[in-house]
């Protein structure tokens, strides 16, 4: 398993895993990370098994509190695995 960032040519692979992942259309996951207000393709990272997207996530910059003190995170969003990998580890 190799996890990295996606590469320009796999957001459709990203949207079939996340459309599997959620229900819905591949068309409608693939609308919604071409026009995400909260991330864009650079937040996105793939998980790949023998060449084969089989996961994703986005983790996009935010900003919390902690103890009056501004901190720099990454939100996570937008976890699913395709069924046959999940629970693996």
């Amino acid at each position: 398993m190799t996890v990295r960032p996606i590469l320009p040519d796999e957001l459709e692979k990203v949207a079939y895993v996340r459309a599997t992942g959620y229900g819905g259309s591949e068309a409608e996951s693939l609308a919604s990370l071409q026009d995400n207000p909260r991330y864009n393709f650079s937040n996105i990272i793939v998980a790949e098994y023998q060449g084969e997207v089989v996961g994703t996530v986005a983790v996009f910059p935010a900003q919390m509190w902690l103890s009056g003190v501004p901190i720099s995170i990454g939100a996570v969003t937008g976890v699913a695995v395709l069924p046959q990998f999940s629970e693996k580890g």
